[in-house]
């Protein structure tokens, strides 16, 4: 109850009105403008909170957090051709399933505020077995030619007052 009652009040906190990009109709609130201090620690709540809802299942959620862009929208609806392709929880849940590692943060490595509705980051993500992850290298490739890595760059944009992450969980072959 403690976690869900964190991700209300980050959802809340970043501004989350009327109806997602998606479509669900969410919580009104309205984000008044703050330093850029401030801005940019929301953005951060925003992104670490979304790979935290994904990775504990709560999709209906998460969605309201994700931004797109329309081509990765596409893909989960290519890559999950038996989910229908307008339930994007759906789709994420398949896709977290399937396709994806849906990891938690573990790490903020590094944020940064390119423009006023635009932020960076960089980010480690915590495997399964509570170590950072790291990935690759990918199908059979030489490590040395292909080293594995665990910093992951990720974008937070703001579209119509709202935090959104762009892209989504770490893609596995």
């Amino acid at each position: 109850m403690k976690a869900i009652s964190k991700h209300l009040i980050v959802l809340l906190a970043v501004g989350l009105a009327g109806c997602t990009a998606l479509g669900t109709p969410v919580p009104t609130a309205t984000l008044q403008p703050t330093p850029t201090e401030d801005q940019l620690v929301l953005a951060e709540d925003t992104l670490v909170t979304f790979f935290e809802l994904l990775n504990e299942g709560d999709y209906e959620i998460a969605i309201q957090l994700q931004g797109g862009p329309p081509e990765f929208i596409e893909e989960l609806q290519i890559f999950n051709p038996d989910v229908d392709p307008m339930n994007f929880a759906g789709l994420f849940k398949s896709s977290c399933e399937t396709q994806f590692l849906c990891l938690k943060v573990k790490r903020v490595v590094s944020g940064e505020q390119v423009s006023e509705d635009e932020f960076r980051f960089v980010v480690e993500f915590e495997g399964e077995d509570g170590e950072t992850f790291f990935y690759g290298p990918c199908c059979g490739a030489d490590p040395t030619e292909e080293p594995p890595f665990s910093e992951f760059e990720y974008t937070v944009v703001r579209i119509n007052g709202r935090l959104r992450v762009l892209r989504g969980p770490i893609y596995v072959p």
